[in-house]
């Protein structure tokens, strides 16, 4: 998650009005999870054309409370099968032919293809009711030297691709005596015919250790997010963790238009520790200060994501990875994009 600001629940109430203010919440106040609110509707064939950040303007004006935009490019884990090293080695040379191609320039960086080792647990029920209702739960443990690190770190996230009204009106919040970096984020990916599509989702961290979300239970993590009571399940429902081991190297830089400068990251998931990869990806944020100031850098961004991986690096691609809409999570849960 890209870092935000700090928020506290004392904070909270004057971010409403703020945004009532500049005309953010107009149909969503009342109440964002209500199922009678306005629906934001999928967009016809002929939205698809265009820059994905000039239909995002005609949407959503204004976009200025979006902190950041994740451009995702999933990773056949066929590239791994010679080890986690080669593999990242092999994405990355075809990364910086693809950039070279068409103009873009990458710095290595210099760690190299040093790893930061980490687990990421997934949160909810069998059947996952929490996600169907718009919540996903994640502890991130990192890893040093083969030990877990804490504190960890909770993500809470809601997300509601169809109704943007619900994101911009989100009512997660963090509990007394808590503090989260909170942001709203948009997610970007390469659908089946090459155009990008994209999401926004309200994501909170907090900082914690383990015995502070005791059993995992609805009520554990509600305690800290109450808008997890509201979920429609019970306090005691106890709940289930996905885990995947994560490998993230961060082996250069990307220079886009306007100035702004990106780290690129690739990362491999896997089911055990130091087990193969299962799954592999390449992926950069560009923090959004101010949406509408950014029309150079969201071009390149975005060209950089079509062109040079889903273009000329296609090679890396995972086989239909248009189906998990550039996420992690989604393929390792089984849930394909509908």
């Amino acid at each position: 998650m890209t870092q935000g600001r700090t928020f506290d629940r004392s904070r909270m109430a004057g971010v409403i009005p703020c945004l009532l203010a500049a005309g953010l919440l107009a149909a969503a106040v009342v109440s964002p999870l209500s199922a009678a609110e306005p629906q934001a509707t999928k967009p016809s064939a002929a939205a698809d054309a265009g820059p994905l950040w000039e239909r995002n303007l005609a949407k959503w004006q204004p976009l200025r409370q979006i902190a950041s935009r994740e451009f995702k490019f999933l990773v056949d884990p066929k590239h791994f099968s010679s080890g986690r090293e080669a593999g990242f080695r092999a994405v990355w040379e075809k990364v910086k032919d693809a950039a070279a191609k068409n103009g873009f320039k990458i710095t290595d960086g210099k760690k190299g293809l040093k790893e930061a080792v980490s687990t990421k647990e997934y949160f909810d029920t069998p059947d996952f009711k929490l996600r169907k209702a718009g919540y996903v739960i994640r502890v991130s443990t990192k890893y040093a030297d083969g030990k877990p690190v804490y504190p960890f770190t909770l993500t809470v996230k809601e997300m509601s691709p169809d109704n943007l009204y619900r994101i911009l009106g989100s009512k997660l919040a963090i509990a007394k005596g808590y503090k989260a970096e909170a942001g709203n984020e948009e997610n970007i990916s390469i659908s089946a015919n090459g155009a990008l599509n994209g999401y926004i989702e309200s994501a909170w961290g907090v900082k914690l250790k383990p015995e502070e979300i005791g059993a995992r239970t609805v009520g554990d993590f509600g305690k800290i997010f109450p808008a997890l009571l509201a979920a429609g399940l019970p306090a005691d429902t106890k709940l289930e963790a996905k885990t995947a081991f994560g490998y993230k190297v961060v082996p250069g830089t990307l220079h886009l238009d306007g100035g702004v400068d990106v780290d690129i990251e690739m990362e491999g998931w896997a089911a055990a520790a130091d087990g193969a990869i299962y799954l592999g990806e390449v992926s950069f944020s560009l923090e959004t200060p101010d949406y509408y100031a950014m029309a150079k850098t969201h071009a390149s961004a975005e060209r950089f994501l079509q062109l040079c991986l889903g273009r000329d690096a296609a090679e890396l691609k995972l086989a239909n990875g248009e189906r998990w809409a550039g996420s992690k999570v989604l393929f390792l849960l089984n849930l394909p994009n509908p």
